[in-house]
């Protein structure tokens, strides 16, 4: 997960907008619990929680070309194959 303003003010009818941006190996759907510290302390210092959701996909950006390198290799296979059967 990443996110760049980790520090800052945020003075009582104040509103900050924090783009999270996260990046993940695998596809799926994401949560994750960050819990927020301020000082003072607010809401008679109940823990302020803020859950995180994504979702992540896998895109095949090489389907078309995989594709391709799918049939040449059956057509060379087929021509050794024809190959060998003259011989």
């Amino acid at each position: 997960m990443y996110q760049t303003l980790l520090l800052g003010l945020l003075l009582p009818g104040d509103v900050m907008k924090c783009p999270f941006i996260f990046k993940s190996a695998n596809a799926g759907i994401f949560s994750e619990q960050w819990e927020f510290q301020t000082h003072p302390v607010v809401c008679g210092g109940a823990k302020l929680l803020v859950t995180l959701r994504g979702v992540a996909l896998k895109q095949d950006i090489y389907e078309e070309q995989r594709s391709e390198l799918e049939v040449t290799c059956q057509q060379r296979l087929a021509l050794i194959l024809l190959y060998v059967w003259i011989k």
